[in-house]
């Protein structure tokens, strides 16, 4: 699952790790019914802060892409 998020992207690490979790779902990395990891263990395997994780983690929420 671990994919490297671009820090010199013009797109923010928010959207680019949303991007990858949808992906990750969409692509049944992520399968439905299943936990997906901790926000310590994605900051961690993205190297980007734990506010950040939290801050995507609550719009795929608001997506209705996890609950």
């Amino acid at each position: 699952m671990q994919q490297i998020i671009n820090k010199n992207s013009k797109e923010t690490l928010l959207s680019q790790l949303c991007r990858k979790l949808v992906c990750d779902i969409q692509d049944g990395i992520l399968k439905p019914g299943t936990r997906i990891p901790g926000d310590r263990i994605l900051a961690k395997n993205y190297n980007i802060s734990r506010g950040t994780v939290i801050e995507a983690l609550n719009i795929l929420e608001e997506q209705c892409y996890i609950e």
